[in-house]
């Protein structure tokens, strides 16, 4: 971490003297430090209460209630800013949930199964015998 920060105040200092003395003062390190911590690493937290599963934020927030049969986070490299779905399962059913503290369903809870794909639309959803693909909203769209 302490070579992250180093890297990234070297961009800004004008003379590597200057950075040197950046570096070596203790407490602007640990402040800088505790600054890329708050902004930038901020990870989350599966849990499981009662056998169901949810999702906290690194502060301890509740991002997705504990109410899930089974959730997973989507981990797909998206060049914009976007909350990716969670893919979870309700009353033994398959859906989108968003971890927006909300619990706001993107897919309702009808779905078979979902898989991950690595490129959109990021859902491959079946129901009924039939198999789709589905976007980040929720939208379901033929398999060319």
């Amino acid at each position: 971490m302490k070579i992250v920060l180093a890297r990234s105040m070297a961009n800004y200092s004008d003379t590597f003297d200057y950075l040197l003395t950046l570096v070596n003062d203790r407490r602007k390190m640990v402040r800088y430090l505790n600054l890329i911590r708050e902004i930038y690493i901020k990870y989350h937290q599966v849990i499981e209460r009662g056998g169901k599963f949810g999702i906290l934020d690194y502060r301890g927030q509740v991002l997705l209630s504990p109410k899930y049969e089974f959730i997973r986070t989507c981990y797909v490299y998206v060049d914009d800013l976007r909350t990716m779905p969670v893919i979870a399962q309700l009353d033994g059913k398959m859906g989108l949930v968003l971890p927006d503290g909300k619990d706001t369903i993107v897919a309702p809870f009808k779905y078979d199964s979902i898989s991950l794909r690595d490129e959109p639309p990021y859902f491959e959803v079946r129901y009924d015998g039939k198999e789709m693909l589905m976007t980040t909203e929720g939208v379901e769209k033929p398999i060319a």
